[in-house]
């Protein structure tokens, strides 16, 4: 390496040490307060699960409804300050790219393997796959097979929704406050129509 190579890539300027400093504990608080939410979350969703648990037994379908209702209030809360938390990380982990592609990912002048590209870092060397491609099937399909974040943890708050969606009809129909729906005869008659 050249020894003006080597001047272009000593070293990060104090300014960048502190934006890293300053992006990655801002990443890193709301990383933390996302995994800290799920957590208290699934707490949330036991304690309900089980108070509902009881008033099956106890033949309580008031408080049965209830509890259902509130478990659906929850899983609504639970997903809107999840993706506010994502939104937050998201924020973190685009700083914390642009950081490590000015700062640290330099390309090195005068190494025959040098390219016209910046060294791939830990965040650069990923692209920014979730703004280009939200909207895809597939991508969504990969996120859930490779147990990503943000396919997983709204996904839990959709399940325990349409769970106490149920279970609240269930008390409904029990209470005699809704008639029962033969679900198949229902669709068997829809698709005769069609």
């Amino acid at each position: 390496m050249t020894d003006a190579a080597a001047s272009n890539n000593a070293g990060v300027s104090e300014l960048d040490k502190q934006r890293l400093t300053y992006a990655w504990q801002w990443f890193a608080y709301h990383a933390e307060q996302r995994m800290k939410l799920f957590h208290y979350t699934l707490i949330g969703f036991t304690l309900i699960s089980a108070a509902i648990a009881q008033a099956v037994t106890s033949k309580e379908h008031g408080f049965g409804a209830l509890f259902c209702a509130f478990g659906i209030v929850l899983s609504f809360i639970f997903s809107r300050l999840d993706r506010r938390n994502r939104d937050l990380v998201r924020r973190g982990e685009k700083m914390l790219r642009a950081l490590e592609h000015h700062a640290l990912c330099l390309p090195v002048e005068g190494e025959a393997e040098a390219k016209a590209s910046a060294i791939p870092g830990l965040l650069t060397g990923h692209g920014d796959q979730d703004e280009e491609h939200w909207y895809r099937v597939d991508q969504h399909i990969v996120n859930a097979w490779v147990g990503a974040h943000r396919f997983w943890m709204p996904m839990v708050s959709y399940v325990f929704a349409l769970a106490f969606a149920g279970g609240g009809y269930y008390f409904a129909v029990q209470a005699g406050w809704l008639q029962s729906v033969d679900f198949g005869a229902w669709i068997a008659s829809a698709l005769r129509l069609g």
